[in-house]
Order: C-alpha cells, then sequence, then structure tokens
C-alpha cells in the first residue's frame, strides 16, 4: 500500500471514478477497481463498497474542539476535598460531595465561589477520574478502603475463640430455629 497518499488525495480520486465505475459493464470495472486499489492501496473488497456507494466524500471529518468546562478552580478545590475525604475512589467521593462542601464551608475550612460550587455539585465520577488522575499519578497510589483477606481471617478466628463453645452452640441452635 503507498502510503505517501494522504487521505484527502485519497478521496478526490475516489470521487472523480466513482460515477465512472457504476455506468460501466463489468469488464471496464474490473480495469477501474485495479487502477484504484493501485493508487489508493485499499483492499479489493473495500475499495468495491466504496466504489458502489452513492455518498460523495467532500470534507475529512472536522475535529471537536473540547470546551473547558472545569477550571483550576474546580480542580484545586476537587482535589482539596479528596484529600479530607481521604482519597477516597471517584465512585464514593461524588456523592459526598455536596455533604463535604457544606460542612467545611459551614466550619470555613474551604471558601468557594459559587460558580465553583454548582459546578462541583454537578461533577460525574468519569470526570472527577480524569481531573485527579494527575494527582493519583504524583502522589502514588491513593488509599485503598479494602483490607487483604488474610487480616479479616484473624480477625475473625481471634473473635471466635474468644467466645465460650456453649454461647456459639446456642447461638447456632437460634439461628437455625430462626431459619425453621
Amino acid at each position: 500500500m503507498i502510503r505517501s497518499m494522504n487521505l484527502q488525495t485519497r478521496r478526490e480520486i475516489l470521487n472523480s471514478i466513482r460515477i465512472q465505475y457504476q455506468e460501466s459493464d463489468w469488464q471496464q470495472k474490473s480495469k477501474i477497481l485495479d487502477g484504484f486499489i493501485a493508487a489508493s492501496g485499499y483492499d479489493r473488497k473495500y475499495a468495491i463498497k466504496l466504489l458502489n456507494s452513492n455518498a460523495v466524500i467532500n470534507k475529512p471529518a472536522q475535529t471537536r474542539q473540547s470546551r473547558v468546562k472545569y477550571d483550576e478552580q474546580v480542580r484545586q478545590a476537587l482535589i482539596a476535598l479528596w484529600y479530607v475525604a481521604n482519597q477516597i475512589c471517584a465512585k464514593r467521593l461524588v456523592p459526598f460531595i455536596p455533604e463535604l462542601v457544606s460542612a467545611m464551608e459551614r466550619h470555613g475550612h474551604l471558601h468557594l465561589p459559587a460558580v465553583v460550587r454548582e459546578k462541583l455539585l454537578v461533577i460525574s465520577r468519569s470526570t472527577v477520574d480524569r481531573i485527579l488522575s494527575l494527582e493519583k499519578d504524583r502522589t502514588g497510589k491513593s488509599i485503598s478502603t479494602t483490607k487483604p483477606g488474610n487480616l479479616i481471617k484473624h480477625q475473625i478466628r481471634d473473635t471466635i475463640s474468644c467466645i465460650p463453645p456453649q454461647v456459639l452452640i446456642s447461638l447456632l441452635v437460634a439461628s437455625i430455629q430462626l431459619d425453621a
């Protein structure tokens, strides 16, 4: 495949020979198709699909200009909330943001303009993850809220060993009677 030809040039060639290809008999279609494949580098079946389509492709797809909705003030406020909430994940942080913002403002730990406050109250989890990703990378790992399984096993074993056997038997009998 010839990589030196850019997409715009391939589209211009396609648009110039499409009508001729569609009006030709099958022998001429084969010759036109072979020439188009040699010039564009497209796969044969893809080239046939393009030449048989009726859509005229004139301009390349426009790239979207991303609008910045959350500015640096929102980012800094979100980072402060994240640290106050002990670096929990966005899934747990977002539902807690309204209560956290009001409590911090009430106690004088946070002073936000109304615009920033409104943006924080409607921010989504994925946006929080995106905004906090740089901070998470900078600080290393965030604090996990789960414990390793071995610690919990030891805690359960220690708790059960402290309970007298008679109490365990009565608890087991009571739970069986409740199920019945």
